[in-house]
This record gives C-alpha cells, sequence and structure tokens, in this order.
C-alpha cells in the first residue's frame, strides 16, 4: 500500500472495461443504484484482463458465471462477491466526496485510515440490511 489509496464510485451502471477498472481500485464504494456486470461476455466476447484478474479472487464460481453469462450484480451482490468494498446510500455521495476531498493527502497511511473510517461513517462494509437477487 504505496501512495495514495485509489477510490472508485459505482452509483450507477458500471459494465464492462469500466467494471474492469474498478476493480482494480482499493476502494470500490457502491450504491443501491449499482449495476455491475461484464456483457460482452454473455454474447461470447472475453471478459478483458481487469476483470479477469480480480475474477479470481472472487468466491469459487462468481466470476466464472460472469464471465460465462454475464450475470448483472446489484449493490448486494457486489458486495458479497468481492466486488464491491462498500455500500453508502447514493444520498449521501455528495456529502462523501467532500469529506474525502478534504482529506490531508500528504501522508498516504494517515489519509488511508481517514478513507476507511469516513466510509464506514458514510454506509456500510457490509451487505447487510440489503436484498439479494437470487
Amino acid at each position: 500500500h504505496e501512495g495514495a489509496p485509489v477510490a472508485v464510485f459505482m452509483d450507477g451502471i458500471c459494465m464492462g472495461f469500466g467494471l474492469g477498472l474498478a476493480a482494480a481500485c482499493e476502494y470500490r464504494i457502491v450504491t443501491e443504484r449499482s449495476l455491475l456486470a461484464m456483457p460482452e461476455c454473455a454474447i461470447g466476447i472475453a471478459p478483458d484482463a481487469g476483470f479477469a484478474a480480480v475474477a479470481g479472487l472472487m468466491p469459487p464460481g462468481a466470476g466464472m458465471c460472469m464471465a460465462l453469462t454475464g450475470w448483472r450484480l446489484d449493490a448486494s451482490d457486489a458486495l458479497a462477491t468481492g466486488l464491491a468494498t462498500h455500500f453508502v446510500p447514493s444520498d449521501k455521495l455528495q456529502g462523501l466526496q467532500q469529506q474525502i476531498i478534504a482529506i490531508d493527502w500528504a501522508q498516504p497511511s494517515l489519509a488511508r485510515e481517514r478513507l476507511s473510517a469516513i466510509l464506514v461513517e458514510a454506509g456500510s462494509a457490509t451487505a447487510e440490511g440489503l436484498e439479494t437477487v437470487d
């Protein structure tokens, strides 16, 4: 963990190459409006390297299922599979972004601790209370 942490807000549709890029970020934040997928996989196009790398870190079968079917995940599914690290309600995003901008990034380790604390305060790091799609 050297340098400043990288956070991504997946507030809405995050698919294809965008999901591959987002998967490489240390902090992957979803909202109730999030929809994550690799839709190109549903028509036989292989997932990009970014997604392929993270698929191996997902629970057994989840990455393969997404790669073979284009399975779409909501916020709860994204948290359960590890594609997201934090859930924050969308109505809290603007305030959250202002808090992140205000962090002193001169000391990356302290900035990382502060960012983690802000994310926990703003929402939840678990899928508790969210509906899952069967």
